[in-house]
């Protein structure tokens, strides 16, 4: 299975949220029926990099980080498979899928892009 790439030097916010699912039913009378249809929680990955970097940014890039994430997405079908990613919570390594099926890149300076929010989401 792939394992979700890291980028030295590059500074990644992570919001972690857990997931449950639960359906309410309202009454007439107001009165709620509330059934859960998981025990454990799925976590979603919010992970926000300020920039990546391209091949020729300057001569400390060694890497092509735009390049290596793009690769990434691509290798995996954007949501239809699956990969690893360690929880930076509690370092636990959980399998995990892209939430959408696009990647969204802004170009921000001379081989210079913004990587926006990518989300992710465990699956069981």
């Amino acid at each position: 299975m792939a394992l979700f790439p890291t980028f030295k030097g590059i500074d990644v916010a992570v919001k972690r949220s857990e997931i449950y699912s639960t359906l309410i039913q309202a009454g007439a009378t107001g009165k709620e029926q509330r059934a859960s249809f998981q025990s454990t929680p799925r976590y979603q990955f919010e992970l926000t990099f300020n920039f990546l970097r391209q091949t020729g940014y300057s001569t400390n890039t060694v890497s092509d980080e735009l390049a290596t994430l793009q690769a990434f997405f691509e290798s995996v079908l954007g949501q239809f498979g699956t990969f690893t990613f360690t929880d930076p919570v509690d370092s636990t390594v959980r399998t995990c899928r892209f939430a959408q099926d696009n990647d969204d890149l802004t170009r921000i300076g001379a081989k210079v892009w913004d990587g926006g929010v990518i989300k992710i989401i465990t699956v069981k």
